[in-house]
């Protein structure tokens, strides 16, 4: 009784009309990253120039499906990095010397309806102010049961949890 279900529960909330989306900071507890402390300052910036609605689930101009406004799921990006960086010591600031650019370049959702399996994958790409680029994937899966607005906070947080996990974003985050 479930597997049908599973099935038919994201068709009909692809047919039932479009959905837009924007990602939740406080859905999912931070995975653990690389424990690190620091005095510095950093301005979170958004990147991202694009608030164009971009379908990231369901069939390419069908009804219903699912958007996402990358400029506002960038927005939540920074609210996790916000949030993580504030528990480190470092203090987020306008005016700060250090700078982290964060842009949100890819969003999709995919199912594979054999297994049951629905993945969302989101890219962000990270430039530092010191000109070190770099970009991050969230990968969130779930089977059996779809929960489009779950599978994409998680992803989103993931892509927040790769970047913190990247040695350089660290070092420049704590040199003086």
């Amino acid at each position: 009784f479930l597997r049908p279900l599973a099935i038919v529960l994201p068709l009909l909330a692809v047919a039932c009309g479009p959905l837009y989306y924007t990602p939740n900071p406080d859905t999912n507890p931070m995975e653990p990253i690389i424990e690190f402390q620091s005095a510095a300052s950093v301005n979170l910036v958004n990147g991202q120039p694009s608030t164009e609605e971009r379908q990231y689930w369901g069939e390419k101009d069908g009804p219903g499906g699912a958007f996402a406004n990358y400029n506002a799921w960038t927005d939540a990006a920074i609210a996790i990095a916000d949030r993580e960086l504030s528990n480190r010591g470092i203090s987020i600031t306008n005016d700060a010397d250090k700078s982290l650019k964060l842009a949100i370049t890819f969003v999709k959702t995919t199912a594979t309806i054999l297994t049951l399996e629905y993945k969302t994958i989101v890219k962000m790409k990270v430039e530092t102010g010191n000109g070190y680029a770099a970009e991050y994937a969230g990968i969130n899966k779930s089977f059996y049961w779809f929960d489009l607005k779950r599978q994409s906070d998680g992803a989103v947080m993931r892509t927040v949890v790769a970047m913190l996990q990247d040695q350089k974003i660290i070092d420049y985050l704590t040199s003086p």
